[in-house]
């Protein structure tokens, strides 16, 4: 699809991807459809353009326009020309942005895919912004950014202590009925997917614990909240899969499918002297300020 087109977007679409949205307004488009659609066109959304995991409300016009070649590098380093990027806390040494799913957390060498980290110099101007954790691209919420080398210094003997506690909410798949902690060691060597192996994770720090909030049998699914410490790369995924209870839409370590975002989102950060939180638009659940259910402190067992 190289030509133009433009539609409203109808209220039964509100909060659906734009990708999703697409497939709903335009007949016969399915999901590898839309992702030529992205890769041929300029996608906009109030003339502004946006990436598939953008969520749409209902009255928005969405244009096409044919992707002029040469220059995606160029727009892909303005942040207004992809996804907005929420500013969630900020003190004199530390600050908390919204990642969107579909978005890197990192600047990924030979991509022209939007990141924080790529506009990290203008959003904090004059200031040496280091960004302190990583989201997978699917995984929507937190990410905190050291504002300046003494706080991402102190950031790091936090974690050390334990001192810094990361919830996130997570959509699972199976019934969870009580509170779990996952022991489990993981084999994080370079490989697409983590792989758990025998025996218990010496290091505390490396644990996640998960507390379940709400289920729907008609779904068979649970929604949970989720604590780490100091975690891994795909921790929780892994740690819930290998439980038993996948995240829900995670083409990796569940049956997907693979829609380019998964139902975990990072949703709290506390730090001795700083704190951040925000709550996922999940239409499936009604999510409540859900870090009043708060997990115990000590979770060495």
């Amino acid at each position: 699809m190289r030509g133009g087109g433009e539609w409203t977007v109808p209220h039964d679409c509100q909060g659906l991807r734009l990708d999703q949205a697409l497939m709903r307004c335009t007949s016969g488009l399915g999901r590898r459809g839309a992702r030529r659609v992205f890769e041929q066109c300029l996608v906009l959304v109030e003339g502004r353009r946006r990436v598939a995991g953008f969520r749409v409300q209902a009255g928005q016009r969405i244009s096409l326009r044919p992707l002029e070649s040469g220059r995606g590098d160029v727009e892909s380093r303005n942040p207004d020309d992809h996804l907005p990027v929420v500013l969630a806390a900020r003190d004199e040494s530390f600050a908390a942005l919204v990642k969107p799913s579909g978005m890197h957390s990192e600047v990924v060498a030979g991509s022209t895919g939007p990141s924080i980290e790529a506009v990290l110099p203008e959003l904090f101007p004059g200031i040496p912004a280091i960004l302190l954790n990583r989201l997978d691209q699917s995984v929507s919420g937190l990410l905190l950014v050291a504002l300046g080398d003494p706080a991402a210094q102190k950031y790091a003997a936090w974690q050390e202590q334990g001192l810094v506690r990361k919830q996130y909410l997570a959509a699972v798949r199976g019934n969870l009925s009580e509170e779990m902690l996952i022991q489990t060691t993981l084999d994080t060597a370079k490989r697409r997917r983590v792989r758990p192996i025998p025996g218990i994770e010496p290091d505390p720090l490396r644990w996640t614990r998960a507390l379940p909030l709400s289920s729907s049998d008609e779904r068979d699914e649970s929604l949970v909240l989720v604590e780490i410490l100091k975690g891994r790369r795909h921790q929780i995924r892994a740690h819930l899969a290998w439980a038993g209870h996948p995240v829900v839409l995670d083409p990796l370590y569940g049956p997907g499918p693979d829609l380019g975002w998964i139902y975990l989102h990072h949703c709290r950060i506390d730090l001795p002297d700083f704190s951040a939180s925000v709550l996922p638009c999940w239409k499936e659940w009604q999510v409540n300020p859900l870090w009043k259910h708060s997990l115990p402190e000590d979770q060495s067992g």
